[in-house]
């Protein structure tokens, strides 16, 4: 007989029965369940259903409730992942006439509020969702609905920017040059290096959210070699794209 020796059953009840949530860890520490279905229909609705519950790990407790900003879009068998941006992002899912939705939306835990993002290009439920390497969120098949009817799919959608260095490495005080796709349409852009709290360059994306065909950038001057972070992020959606860069002697 198998051993079941891992499995903790002493964890406290979720506040809400829930079918079809979403579920991710917070840049806060705590575990968020998003959206699905109630006994009744969609959460929330009119009894009062959660649409988000927290439990924190340290208390071994579910959070009191609290009332978003913002209610989401009803919906349930959605995929859910937490983000660089700090959001925790809710894809797709069933409405509750039983119809795909292409919807996305984004939870900030910091400031309790949902926001509507770029929606996919195809609806779908019960989507695999997952951050990929680049830092980008991949939505990985699923399948259709239309009229309480299922269609698998073997659709792959990708959400956040692209970027690629002309180089990874260089030395101190040196240009380098970059480019870029997916962000946000004809929005200010803003490249960071390492730590630093103030951007070394600034950009514009154009209609279709591309970078200029070069965008150049300098290494600080006097930094000491290593690896650093190199963030570039456009100010409507606010999702950052990352690159590693090697500052050699």
């Amino acid at each position: 007989t198998p051993s079941n020796s891992m499995l903790d059953v002493n964890v406290a009840l979720m506040p809400t029965a829930v079918y079809g949530a979403g579920a991710a860890l917070g840049d806060d520490g705590n575990l968020y369940v998003l959206l699905g279905q109630c006994t009744t229909g969609g959460c929330p609705h009119d009894a009062g259903q959660d649409s988000v519950m927290s439990y924190d790990e340290t208390l071994k407790a579910w959070l009191p409730y609290r009332a978003p900003l913002k209610n989401p879009t009803l919906r349930g068998r959605v995929g859910s992942t937490a983000a660089p941006d700090g959001r925790i992002y809710v894809v797709g899912g069933s409405s509750e006439q039983m119809t795909g939705l292409a919807t996305v939306e984004a939870y900030t835990p910091k400031t309790n509020n949902w926001a509507t993002v770029a929606s996919l290009n195809y609806q779908g439920i019960s989507i695999t969702t997952v951050l990929g390497k680049d830092g980008r969120i991949y939505a990985l098949a699923g399948a259709a609905l239309n009229a309480g009817k299922m269609t698998f799919r073997n659709v792959v959608e990708a959400y956040g920017p692209s970027l690629t260095l002309v180089s990874a490495t260089g030395t101190a005080g040196t240009m380098q040059a970059l480019t870029g796709s997916n962000f946000a349409a004809s929005a200010p852009v803003r490249i960071y290096f390492g730590t630093e709290p103030t951007p070394i360059s600034t950009t514009q994306t154009d209609s279709a959210g591309q970078l200029p065909v070069v965008v150049t950038y300098k290494i600080p001057s006097g930094i000491a070699p290593g690896t650093y972070d190199l963030k570039v992020v456009d100010l409507k959606s606010n999702y950052p794209a990352f690159a590693r860069v090697t500052v050699t002697p």
